[in-house]
């Protein structure tokens, strides 16, 4: 049986909002019908369809989607009120990307109402991101996957000794077992500087034994820790600012946790920022995206925190006619066609802009991104 992408997205929904009506010992009546969802920074509008359409498959109403990091930066401001503005950079790395983000929280005052008086309330605007989609814990297991399989393949091909090459990667039940290891290697290494690996009977009838040290590790992943520090820079750039701009650095996300990663953080951000660990790093997203929850439901009253985000992605809008393409106007020798930038590349997100054009035939509209080197590939 075969499922689509969304099907396997709302399954998973599905699955967490039957957990959640468990854990909070829901009736009927009462289980979770509306939800926010997070996304990665690099998502444009199609993955983010997609995933509305998997929570619609779900039967869930989504309130929001909100970017990962962003709800993590709400969590991090929930209970701060700046007096003077405070940059901070957060490091997210997940086990599938890295995101960063550099966000300024500050405060203003609010009013609830007209009658209302004023109140002092905490704010924050996302000042520039940047992400590299390849690069999260994953990329650690793949290298110890292949590190360990090249072990195992030695000791495979010399048992037999007959000429013949033969690879332990040929085996699914084999390299899944191998999986595993290596994400529990990687946590053991964060923490020690040698562990042992057995593996009884991995293939063949034959045992994987061996002893892995951290400075093996870090070897096998010079490049990948190389690439820690590169979205940290870019984000930076694109918020117009440097490093003497930033007030403090959070870490967040599962990643962060490999002590050479945390090298590279702090080498490229000099000695005068400390590496912050203030906010849960794995929940504080989830947790962010609950309060921005509240916030927009009429159902719960809480207190009131500002937040701006941007779109990384420029989009522009297309004309053309619409019953002739072809036609070309008196005096021009190519088809009438127009194009302009609706939104630049990190413009805030919620502001709306109005176009004002006058034609006498009909117009077709197209909006589209932008062609920009941040632009995921084969994105349209």
């Amino acid at each position: 049986m075969e499922f689509t992408p969304e099907e396997l997205v709302a399954m998973v929904l599905t699955h967490a909002r039957d957990i959640s009506a468990i854990y909070g010992d829901m009736s009927e009546a009462a289980l979770v019908r509306d939800c926010v969802l997070t996304v990665p920074s690099f998502y444009t509008v199609h993955e983010r369809r997609a995933l509305l359409d998997a929570a619609e498959l779900a039967e869930l109403n989504v309130l929001a989607l909100i970017d990962e990091t962003t709800a993590a930066a709400l969590h991090y401001g929930m209970d701060r009120i700046e007096k003077t503005p405070t940059r901070v950079l957060f490091y997210n790395m997940g086990a599938s990307a890295l995101q960063v983000e550099v966000v300024e929280f500050f405060s203003y005052e609010h009013k609830e109402s007209k009658y209302s008086k004023g109140k002092t309330v905490g704010a924050f605007e996302v000042k520039g991101k940047a992400w590299d989609a390849t690069l999260g814990g994953d990329s650690f297991d793949s290298r110890l996957v292949d590190f360990m399989a090249d072990k195992f393949n030695e000791v495979l091909n010399k048992k037999h000794g007959d000429g013949q090459t033969r690879d332990v990667r040929e085996n699914d039940r084999a390299m899944t077992k191998l999986k595993i290891q290596a994400n529990k290697v990687k946590h053991v290494l964060s923490a020690n500087t040698d562990i042992p690996v057995f593996i009884e009977s991995l293939h063949d009838d034959i045992n994987l034994s061996l002893t892995i040290t951290r400075s093996e590790f870090e070897q096998i992943c010079h490049d990948i820790f190389l690439r820690a520090s590169d979205s940290i820079h870019r984000a930076i750039k694109a918020a117009n600012m440097t490093l003497e701009d930033i007030d403090s650095v959070e870490l967040i996300g599962g990643g962060m946790r490999v002590p050479r990663v945390q090298e590279e953080i702090q080498k490229t951000l000099g000695s005068k920022l400390e590496l912050g660990l203030h906010i849960n790093s794995d929940e504080s997203m989830a947790l962010g995206a609950a309060f921005h929850g509240a916030n927009i439901s009429t159902a719960f009253r809480v207190r009131h925190v500002g937040m701006t985000d941007v779109n990384p992605f420029a989009i522009a809008i297309g004309l053309q006619y619409l019953d002739d393409p072809s036609y070309i106007e008196e005096g021009e020798t190519e088809p009438w066609q127009k194009s302009a930038t609706l939104f630049k590349s990190f413009g805030k997100v919620g502001i709306k802009k109005t176009i004002a054009f006058s034609q006498d035939k009909d117009v077709h509209c197209q909006l589209n991104y932008e062609d920009d080197d941040i632009l995921p590939k084969g994105t349209q």
